[in-house]
């Protein structure tokens, strides 16, 4: 007999979006109920793989540099599996002899598990070394882990100085972040001009996230003169050197001539840009979402957000789910809610496979089955999602021991699937 368990509606609190590296469904390591270990490695669907190598890495536009001179490891060789030993190897030998790049290139590989088993201690004196040396990579990455946590306790004030030792050295990466610490008051006093002279030293190197702040504070007067026309000159460079939110900016200006001459034809241009580029919509939505510079609308968000979901990025569909089950800018409809949901969850998000869990386990917009909440849940939480967990107790209250073997064998047979995914991958990597 089932016992009975409920969950709050808002059981699930929303994830900060813009700072959270994709998921790509790859599951390191779960436990599963009832003192019972399952064990699985997921790579990503067949169907994910060919979208992989076109998604931008949400978190290296907030926090890692984009470029090999300051401190990252080059991409066009890390998305090769075959590629990474020798490239580790090469670090190897050239930071022991010490060479201060490949010192703190080293310590990347160790700190996000590039070719070598990830050890944020390792990684911790690779940037030591390479930071005793005043190269600006090193300096940025010790910032970097004493502002995120990784390896060591959070610390805010050592990260800054950090930070402000690779600002000085010409890190990028140590620039911007500088930049964002004391526009926010983050470890220091806020001081609006300092952002700002930290923010132009890294636009200056065609830092994209830097020229949208510097555009920022020009439109809305913040710590400087209000310039629309200074506005629109950075939202062109922000957007032109990769910041997706910039492009929002730019068509706006060009449609209604705020800081820049009216112009229809480029108007249509930006916007069809906008429209067509999934993670460019997915961002326009957030700025609607969230009324950041504009008239927060949950219609217009929605509106984003399907453009972006319908384009197939899995955290526009995640957003668009979560705005159909709680009604935002539309009518409450749970039957589209799980149909988001789980295109999103299909691709990895583990957000958004909690909130699948979480119809099944209710029975919103899907037939209720404890066993596909289970499998969802148990996937979210094998990726560290703390809600999913909240998901699971409420399960292990209601199910039967039939349906958690049930669940299990789905799993099993995921597991199995994905991992001859991930071999066919590996193939075709190396031909």
């Amino acid at each position: 007999m089932h016992k009975t368990a409920c969950l709050p509606d808002e059981s699930f609190p929303e994830s900060c979006f813009g700072v959270r590296r994709p998921s790509r469904l790859r599951i390191s390591t779960a436990c599963f109920g009832a003192g019972l270990a399952l064990f699985i490695t997921l790579a990503p669907l067949p169907h994910v793989l060919a979208q992989a190598k076109a998604k931008p890495n949400i978190a290296a536009q907030e926090a890692v540099p984009e470029t090999e001179a300051d401190g990252a490891v080059p991409r066009e060789t890390t998305q090769r599996f075959e590629d990474l030993p020798s490239i580790v190897e090469f670090n190897k030998k050239e930071a022991a002899k010490g060479d201060a790049k490949a010192q703190a290139d080293l310590g990347v590989m160790f700190l996000f598990g590039n070719g070598v088993q990830a050890d944020a201690t390792e990684a911790m004196n690779w940037f030591k070394k390479s930071a005793d040396k005043n190269h600006p990579a090193g300096l940025y990455w010790l910032g970097y882990v004493y502002d995120n946590g990784r390896g060591v306790a959070k610390d805010v004030n050592e990260a800054r100085q950090w930070y402000a030792k690779g600002a000085e050295a010409g890190s990028i990466g140590a620039q911007y972040r500088l930049g964002t610490m004391f526009s926010k008051g983050e470890g220091v006093v806020k001081d609006l001009k300092e952002a700002f002279k930290w923010f132009q030293k890294a636009a200056a190197q065609g830092n994209g996230l830097s020229c949208y702040q510097i555009a920022s504070m020009y439109r809305t007067g913040n710590g400087i003169e209000k310039n629309l026309t200074e506005a629109f000159n950075f939202s062109l460079k922000a957007a032109e050197n990769g910041d997706m939110k910039a492009h929002y900016w730019v068509w706006r200006a060009f449609e209604s001539g705020e800081g820049a001459v009216k112009d229809q034809a480029k108007a249509d241009e930006w916007l069809k840009k906008s429209e067509a580029n999934d993670f460019i919509g997915y961002q326009i939505g957030q700025l609607y979402y969230a009324g950041d510079e504009i008239p927060q609308s949950y219609p217009e968000a929605l509106k984003w957000f399907k453009k972006g979901a319908e384009n197939g990025f899995f955290v526009a569909q995640y957003k668009l789910g979560t705005m159909f089950y709680k009604g935002q800018g539309t009518p409450v409809n749970f039957e589209e809610a799980a149909a988001w949901f789980r295109k999103s969850g299909e691709q990895g998000d583990r957000n958004a496979q909690t909130y699948l869990g979480l119809c099944y386990f209710k029975g919103s917009g899907v037939k209720k089955d404890y066993v596909e909440s289970y499998k969802w849940g148990s996937l979210a939480d094998a990726q560290g999602d703390r809600q999913a967990k909240t998901l699971l107790t409420a399960l292990s209250k209601v199910m039967t021991d039939q349906q958690v073997v049930d669940a299990k064998k789905l799993l099993s047979e995921m597991a199995t699937a994905a991992a001859e995914a991930k071999k066919e991958l590996e193939g075709e990597e190396k031909k």
